[in-house]
């Protein structure tokens, strides 16, 4: 008994020991993203400044404000996130579910990767329900999809298309991020989702790549009791990532 206490407490220490770095990691990878946000937007407003503030300027430069102010609560956000749970002690994701609309959170993640996307000439269109009321954690499903929009234009060709689309019925949402980059093989299809994980396509613009979008993707998803799939009809033929979640809409 004695001995089964203590191989107990020994799995519990290592389990704890390996969430550390895994929580870290999830929070260094989706810091990066609102912080290219912040880098690009700001730069554009450099730009402007120095030239003639006319009206359309002006209004420029309050738009891209305001994205900054958005990328900046959203660090705030994922911080407050993890401090919650490493506060509460528990390996699980905090959910926080209420109603949202799903159009625009997948429309809010497309907006955080057009600056990424018009640098290499990528167009990204969505295809889906105009609005569209669910029941789950928006914050996380944005986390999600902004992961898969992002991955997309980092492995795509430029002057290539991204098409993010969303289907649902009434408990169930699918949402799917479609590019011509550069695809997977079957190899990296059995692995996409796996943490600190490279696959065989290589950024195309020399952005950085440390193999935990992905697995970021899987973790929020799961949580919620959502699934993840990746497909692809081979090298240099474009993937499909796509999340499956069991949200509940909201009809009026």
């Amino acid at each position: 008994q004695v001995n089964h206490r203590l191989t107990h407490s020994y799995e519990l220490a290592r389990e704890s020991n390996e969430f550390k770095p895994q929580v870290l990691g999830m929070v260094a990878h989706d810091l990066r993203n609102p912080l290219s946000v912040v880098s690009a937007r700001s730069e554009l407003i450099e730009i402007l400044v120095d030239r003639d503030n006319d009206e359309k300027n002006r209004k420029m430069i309050v738009e891209n404000s305001s994205e900054i102010f958005t990328a900046a609560r959203r660090m705030e956000q994922q911080i407050e996130r993890i401090i919650d749970n490493a506060r509460d002690e528990t390996r699980a994701i905090n959910l926080s579910v209420a109603p949202f609309d799903v159009a625009a959170v997948i429309s809010q993640a497309i907006d955080f990767n057009l600056p990424a996307a018009d640098k290499k000439e990528i167009s990204i269109t969505y295809e889906g329900p105009e609005s569209v009321t669910a029941e789950a954690d928006g914050e996380l499903l944005l986390e999600a999809v902004d992961n898969l929009v992002s991955n997309a234009v980092k492995y795509s060709y430029p002057s290539s298309a991204v098409v993010v689309s969303a289907t649902h019925d009434d408990s169930e949402f699918s949402i799917s991020v479609v590019d011509q980059g550069q695809g997977l093989s079957e190899e990296d299809m059995g692995k996409a989702f796996n943490r600190f994980t490279r696959l065989s396509a290589m950024p195309t613009g020399g952005e950085e790549s440390v193999g935990l979008g992905l697995a970021n993707v899987r973790a929020v998803v799961e949580r919620q009791g959502g699934a993840v799939r990746a497909e692809s009809p081979g090298k240099d033929k474009g993937a499909v990532f796509s999340i499956t979640l069991p949200i509940k809409v909201v009809t009026e």
